[in-house]
């Protein structure tokens, strides 16, 4: 049954690629075609047709029912919809088989004049027909020629479908399959890719000016893109000047849309038709109205909505809605740096599409929906999107660190750049200092500028512990709010980049979208203003430079590193400090060319550890206390602290050293002779040979260390990431839907939905939950009443029943007990099922959260219990003299969870997949590895997503299980027992050595010659392995006698039977017309067969007789 399903599945996916005529191969199932046929009962038993691979359409069909009628039931259960119902066997194989097949027109059509020789078929005899066309067709017999026109015919039929079926024609026409897929394919040519109206495309260029919101729109684009606007009495005044201006001044129009249909093109150079236009906007036109008003197509403005995409549309947030801010003089879009990330642009000559919405629906989605406001944060795991750049970390961190004054009118002049599109007055600060001239710090500046942060808005974890660190002291590195004045504390990355829980995240989740995106706008030109007129930002040698002392320092500890490499081969190998290195470099050697690594492995962990020692030494005496200059005065150390741009990585590899070079996670791998590179000798313990550079960009790099140690890693990516894109996530993924229909439909119903939002409900479910839990702390998930019933029962069974025979493989008492149990009526049960009663069912499984408010899940309820408990909310929470109780804190968390839910119709499987997939154009294709530990190797990146989604093979590459166990010595205990007994141990970890003797044995009758291997194994002694590998002598023997000689002797034969296929080499005599052969002169064949030797290649090898020896106690 197995073998014919096989067969049939082999059938279903070549009917599917248009394939009528088959070939099958059954050979490979242990039977021929005809036998298979006869099953089938479609052929006799002494049928006399050849075995002929190919079959006829007519056969096929028959072949399919009969298949049907055999395997049906089963095949109905895996195909369910090829069981037709409504046809009277049950299925029809016409899905797979056409009858008739529509033959498209040729685009010239032939003209005939002369029909006189269209005649009735019934008056042509048969002797009459021309045959001589049947000279052309291949085959012997006639039945030959029609089997192969059938082939041809199906062919043809064949590459309708798809022109790469047949691949002998060398004219071919694009089949249907070619017309439709690919780039030059029906849908990506001609829809997908189509031009549209209303849309400009340009190059983009920064501007931190504008709003988050915002896009810049150039004049050349303000006269061209239009809206049309209906005609009302509230609008007409300004749609008059709109077509008094005309299609050439902003703002105006450029046609008009009577109520007939009819359009009125305004003209550039006649006022006087402008002007007639202009008047008669509300009065009507003759004749029949096809729609209520005028319509003007007037240009767009400032406040007007456009899409704003750019390619490759990753994610949900590629595509959002900006306001348009017109820009005169501006040739190109301008976009504001918060948004770069969403994008994922920069501006290299990046080009941006933006799109004007047609209808008030389309604008007012862009305006509540699509907006950059409303995309704060990324649909993937709630993170933010939209922040500052690298310029504004560092030139907030400078204005709000401690130092920063101010006089009145830089005050003044700051606070006016930040709130440029603020209407009303602003209020002012007075001076931190007054005396002796009146000074304002860069934190009231920030506070002038955002007065609407309440105090403890945002809890946020206490920070770690630092040695010296006095909370109650005015310490710099905790910011600090209060009343929405910033007290204490550097503003820097993480409170107005793109990081979660900052400032600009606190603002979005308190007061909304639009607040926080004015927050941004207004923190951008703040920081971007005190950076062009008071503080310039640039790096200087003296950032880099270390002091003397420092200086010297390092090169003492860079001198005492040449002898690390001694010290870890010592470590590695056991070695005493008195052993030389000559020792050592032997071990390494014979670790290094074992099959065995670990060793290896331990030594390369061991330098490691050395180097990593030498480095945190380096490191401590230069940074940061060895710089000339210190932070903030030192604008590296600024850059990096504030999260601009950096890391404390790339400074040390500056003023300090580059340390050790690693490759996916280990050193620079040895070549066979032993050199990590040519100019180093084998086995070369110092540190620098394995590609430890104690040099510095600050005083540069040796040239060989530069051109030797550099390693290129540039892997083409984007080809693995599409096709991972396209098929492993896209495909199976966008058909996922929420489906949720939030509808009432009678008003009835109303009272119901309002009594279910009352959270009391959910609120008694938890209580329910936790007093379960506290009654059954130790119960575990498995525990049923039967099995408390068979652990009382079963062990005074077993004394009970003498007799201990299986019976269908179970024991006679724990059949007895079964009947007990089943004899048991409800009473007797009860006080069993009281001891098991399982744990409520979830509340999101009972209440659904979008009609019952309370419904949350249980980590996110067990979350802000916990907080309630550690927190006095009361006491943290006194804004005002309002006091906000807990129960009211818990429904505002609540409702805040209940929001962050999806609405239904969500296409939640397309966010999904574009959440794996835009973040993986970003993934390195390369593994990662744990500390250099080679063991713990691990695929990681996209090799891992393509095992996953594409591959999907139960066969992964590095299977890894995480198994919790019980804390106590005896369970440890028997898990260190069972890590032995299932860790793989090869014959190599127990075997000493090999030895192979060679003898040659020569036959004389048969003048034959052969070579006779004895081959002994010596295995190491029990005491060396039986602790750690849980392995005895004899299972050592079991294993080689049963598998491994098997093994063994396998491979013996298959390479025997590959030399045996060598041709015979004859060998002879030079004769004197052997000379002539390059001149192109033939050999002379006739040799006296007698006087030539026979020569076999390799003959010895050609027949090969094994004894193998055995001495299990080494």
């Amino acid at each position: 049954t197995c073998s014919i399903f096989n067969c049939f599945y082999s059938f279903i996916i070549c009917v599917f690629c248009s394939v009528t005529i088959i070939l099958l191969h059954c050979g490979s199932f242990g039977y021929t075609l005809c036998e298979y046929l006869q099953y089938l009962c479609l052929l006799p038993d002494d049928s006399l047709i050849t075995k002929r691979g190919f079959l006829t359409p007519s056969l096929l069909r028959e072949h399919v029912i009969k298949l049907w009628e055999k395997e049906g039931f089963f095949l109905k259960h895996l195909f369910s919809g090829f069981d037709m119902n409504n046809s009277e066997k049950g299925f029809s194989p016409e899905v797979f088989f056409l009858e008739l097949l529509v033959v498209p027109p040729c685009r010239s059509a032939m003209c005939v004049h002369d029909l006189s020789f269209l005649q009735s078929s019934e008056s042509t005899e048969i002797s009459q027909i021309d045959q001589t066309f049947l000279t052309g067709i291949q085959g012997l017999t006639l039945t030959d020629k029609l089997y192969n026109m059938w082939i041809r015919l199906q062919s043809h039929v064949n590459i309708v479908f798809d022109s790469d079926m047949d691949k002998l024609m060398t004219e071919k026409f694009p089949g249907i399959r070619q017309l439709l897929e690919k780039k030059e394919g029906l849908f990506r040519k001609h829809m997908m890719g189509k031009r549209v109206d209303y849309a400009a495309r340009s190059v983009i260029c920064p501007d931190m000016y504008i709003g988050t919101n915002e896009i810049g729109i150039p004049m050349v684009f303000a006269t061209k893109l239009t809206y049309p606007q209906p005609v009302t009495p509230w609008n007409v005044k300004e749609l008059r000047q709109a077509v008094l201006n005309g299609p050439s001044i902003h703002p105006g129009a450029s046609m008009v849309i009577n109520e007939d249909g009819s359009r009125t093109i305004l003209s550039s150079s006649n006022l006087t038709q402008r002007e007639a236009v202009a008047k008669q906007l509300l009065t009507p036109s003759t004749g029949q109205h096809r729609i209520p008003m005028k319509i003007v197509n007037r240009h767009i403005i400032n406040g007007d909505v456009l899409l704003l995409n750019r390619q490759p549309t990753l994610h949900r947030p590629s595509i959002q809605a900006h306001c348009a801010r017109i820009l005169p003089g501006e040739k190109v879009l301008r976009l504001h740096y918060a948004n770069c990330k969403a994008y994922n642009a920069d501006f290299d000559g990046d080009e941006m599409n933006a799109h004007f919405p047609q209808s008030e629906l389309g604008r007012a989605e862009a305006y509540t929906l699509v907006s950059t406001d409303q995309q704060y944060l990324v649909p993937k795991d709630g993170k933010p999107l939209a922040g500052l750049i690298q310029d504004h970390m560092v030139s907030g961190a400078s204005m709000t660190i401690r130092g920063c004054f101010f006089t009145r009118d830089q005050y003044t002049a700051l606070v006016y750049r930040g709130l440029t599109d603020k209407i009303g007055r602003v209020k002012l600060l007075p001076p931190a200092l007054f005396k002796p001239v009146p000074l304002w710090t860069g934190k009231q500046v920030i506070y002038s500028a955002c007065t609407k942060i309440p105090s403890k808005a945002w809890v946020k974890e206490p920070p770690r512990a630092v040695p010296g660190y006095k909370p109650e002291t005015m310490c710099e590195s905790q910011v600090v709010i209060r009343q929405g004045e910033l007290l204490l504390g550097v503003l820097d990355k993480a409170h107005y980049g793109s990081s979660a829980y900052g400032l600009v995240h606190c603002c979005y989740e308190l007061y909304g979208g639009e607040t926080s995106g004015k927050l941004l706008s207004c923190l951008a030109r703040l920081f971007t203003a005190y950076l062009q007129l008071y503080r310039g930002f640039t790096l200087g040698v003296e950032d880099i430079l270390v002091k003397d002392g420092a200086n010297k320092q390092r090169r003492k500890i860079i001198q005492k590193s040449v002898t690390c490499g001694s010290k870890a081969l010592q470590a590695a190998f056991n070695l005493l400090a008195a052993a030389g290195d000559t020792e050592a470099r032997e071990r390494w050697q014979d670790a290094h060319l074992n099959t065995d690594q670990r060793d290896f492995n331990m030594v390369d962990l061991k330098f490691k550890e050395e180097v990593n020692q030498v480095n945190n030494n380096i490191n401590k005496v230069c940074m940061p206390l060895g710089l000339h200059r210190s932070f903030p005065e030192n604008n590296l150390q600024l850059m990096v602290q504030s999260g601009a741009k950096g890391s404390t990585v790339n400074t040390m590899q500056i003023s300090c050293l580059l340390g050790q070079i690693e490759l996916e996670g280990r050193r620079p791998p040895l070549m066979p002779s032993g050199k990590s590179l040519p100019c180093f000798q084998p086995y070369e313990p110092q540190p620098r040979s394995g590609g430890f550079v104690t040099g510095r960009f600050l005083t540069g790099i040796k040239p060989p260390v530069r051109s030797d140690w550099t390693v290129l890693d540039c892997e083409c990516k984007v080809s693995l990431v599409s096709t991972l894109n396209q098929k492993g996530l896209f495909k199976p993924l966008t058909p996922r839907i929420k489906l949720v229909v939030r509808v009432i439909r009678k008003s009835k119903c109303l009272d119901e939905v309002l009594a279910k939002m009352d959270p009391e409900a959910a609120f008694n479910h938890f209580k329910a939950i936790k007093r379960w839990k506290a009654k059954h702390e130790r119960v575990s998930s498995r525990d049923g009443a039967f099995l408390l019933f068979s652990q009382k029962k079963l062990s005074k069974l077993k004394s009970q029943i003498e007799d201990q025979t299986l019976a269908n493989g179970r024991e006679p008492a724990t059949l007895q007990l079964l009947e007990n149990w089943r004899a048991l009526d409800e009473s007797g049960r009860k006080k069993y099922l009281k001891k098991t009663s399982h744990c409520p069912d979830p509340c999101l499984g009972l209440y659904r959260p979008d009609i019952c408010f309370g419904s949350v899940s249980e980590t996110f309820d067990s979350i802000v219990e916990s907080y309630m408990d550690q927190f006095n909310v009361k006491q943290e929470f006194q804004t005002s003299s309002e006091i906000i109780d807990t129960d009211r804190l818990r429904h505002l968390l609540q409702l805040k969870w209940q929001r962050s839910l999806c609405d239904p119709g969500e296409a939640v499987g397309l966010l999904a997949a574009q959440s794996i997939g835009e973040p993986s154009t970003q993934m390195t294709l390369n593994t990662f590895h744990f500390a250099g530990r080679g063991e713990m190797n691990v695929t990681l990146g996209i090799p891992r997503l393509r095992e996953i989604l594409m591959v999907a093979s139960s066969n992964i590459k590095t299977p890894m299980m995480s198994i919790p166990v019980l804390m106590n010595k005896k369970a440890l205990k028997r898990v260190k027992t069972l890590r032995k007994k299932i860790t793989r141990v090869c014959l190599s970890e127990v075997l000493h050595k090999v030895d192979v003797i060679e003898t040659f044995r020569s036959v004389e009758k048969r003048s034959q010659k052969s070579r006779v291997f004895k081959l002994t194994f010596h295995f190491l002694p029990p005491e060396r392995y039986q602790q750690d590998k849980l392995l005895t002598p004899n299972e050592i023997l079991q294993f080689m006698e049963q598998k491994f000689f098997r093994m063994l002797l396998e491979a013996i034969k298959k390479l025997s039977a590959k030399l045996a296929a060598v041709n015979v080499v004859d060998t002879r005599k030079a004769m004197a017309s052997d000379n002539d052969r390059d001149a192109g002169a033939i050999a002379h064949k006739e040799v006296d067969r007698h006087n030539r030797p026979h020569v076999c290649c390799l003959p010895c090898l050609k027949r090969v007789t094994t004894a193998v020896c055995l001495t299990p106690s080494g």
